[in-house]
């Protein structure tokens, strides 16, 4: 009976490598945008853990963009705010570094959020930028819905090439 519970075990781990040899199992944070107002969800795979929320500024007319990176503990973590003109409800106070690169202002932020809660702006350009790739929220909601965005850690399994 021991016999057959050791080639039981040899074939368990030969299958086991074997498997492992050709994939690798890793964890993967997805960016999860869930509409409040419409009920859609969508999940986007995030390669390096970052992404950047931009809107057009409602007074000044010009783009801002909040780099933010996913934490460990699932949290969004702002690091930093860019602009292109000072005015009224654009960030002054300095919390970190704050410079003026070639007409880009440049603020250091640190601040943690375990969700944001957004509402659609009615102005083109208000989304997420992924690995390069704009997201519009306008493209599946309607101005002012409320948009929430999360991450979601899971393991996946991936092919090694």
């Amino acid at each position: 009976m021991k016999n057959r519970a050791d080639v039981f075990f040899f074939f368990v781990v030969l299958i086991a490598a074997l498997f492992l040899s050709f994939y690798r199992i890793e964890k993967e944070v997805d960016l999860v945008i869930f509409n409040v107002d419409n009920g859609k969800k969508f999940e986007i795979p995030l390669k390096n853990s970052e992404f950047t929320h931009v809107f057009i500024h409602s007074i000044q007319k010009t783009p801002v963009f909040e780099d933010f990176k996913i934490e460990k503990s699932d949290d969004l973590h702002l690091v930093k705010t860019r602009y292109y003109s000072l005015g009224i409800g654009l960030p002054c106070y300095e919390e970190g570094k704050f410079e003026n690169k070639n007409g880009e202002f440049i603020m250091e932020m640190n601040r943690t959020f375990k969700t944001l809660q957004i509402r659609v702006s009615p102005l083109k350009g208000h989304g997420i930028i992924i690995d390069g790739i704009m997201y519009n929220f306008l493209d599946f909601s309607k101005p002012n819905d409320l948009i929430e965005i999360s991450a979601k850690k899971h393991w996946t399994i991936r092919k090694i090439n």
